[in-house]
């Protein structure tokens, strides 16, 4: 559902501004917060309703930008160089998905087996593919000294 103002932004901020000016020329002594909201019982319903909608949508507008761009950075923190092309959550065996970095051996195993079925022919051009067998084996091979251990360790980060 997108809202879509009956009147423009810079209306109703010029429309504001010049209820504001009156308020402060009729009521000079009057306290701001008992001025403003005098001011927002005299004026019209619809214009309040209108005004009210449009600083929630700027301010919902300012926090979902906000959240995407944080969740785009913490995803493109989460690739390292060489492996871009593997999905945030790999899916495994019994429909579940694990995040990459905290996948052992055994599951970047069932991630390779699972993407390999599913792409058959195209599994050669398979980028993620190419780069989940990469870090299964240097995780199998890290696994022999240390049962347990997950992508995300033996590239060195701290999740």
């Amino acid at each position: 559902m997108v809202f879509v103002p009956t009147t423009s932004v810079l209306e109703l901020d010029r429309t504001a501004a010049e209820l504001i000016e009156n308020g402060i020329v009729l009521e000079p002594d009057l306290p701001a917060e008992i001025l403003a909201d005098k001011l927002i019982d005299e004026a019209e319903p619809a214009f309040i309703a209108e005004l009210g909608r449009s600083l929630i949508v700027g301010q919902w507008t300012k926090k979902i930008r906000a959240a995407r761009a944080a969740k785009a950075v913490k995803e493109a923190q989460a690739r390292p160089k060489g492996f871009e092309h593997l999905p945030l959550r790999i899916p495994i065996y019994g429909g579940k998905k694990v995040l990459w970095y905290k996948a052992n051996a055994k599951q970047l195993g069932q991630f390779c087996s699972i993407r390999s079925r599913q792409h058959g022919s195209r599994k050669k051009n398979d980028l993620a593919l190419k780069e989940g067998r990469k870090l299964r084996d240097r995780v199998r091979k890290r696994s022999k000294l240390h049962r347990g251990i997950t992508a995300g360790e033996v590239l060195g980060f701290e999740w």
